[in-house]
């Protein structure tokens, strides 16, 4: 989930999402972001996103996360 994108962010779209009553609607959710203060990454827990992904993007460490949230989705 990119943080800063135009009409609703990220923050927002994420809080709309976790609150739909599907049955999808618990899939792990990542933010996107050069925002790496704690601050953020604390607040991105808040809101329901499930980590940060920091950019530029690191793809080892989006395969890295994607399979950490596999795993624990067992």
């Amino acid at each position: 989930m990119d943080i800063q994108i135009p009409i609703m962010d990220g923050w927002e779209a994420t809080k709309v999402i976790c609150k739909r009553p599907r049955v999808d609607a618990n899939l792990p959710i990542f933010a996107m972001s050069a925002n790496v203060f704690l601050e953020d990454q604390r607040r991105l827990l808040e809101v329901g996103m499930n980590s940060h992904i920091n950019k530029p993007v690191d793809y080892d460490e989006v395969r890295r996360l994607i399979g950490e949230q596999m795993y624990l989705r067992k």
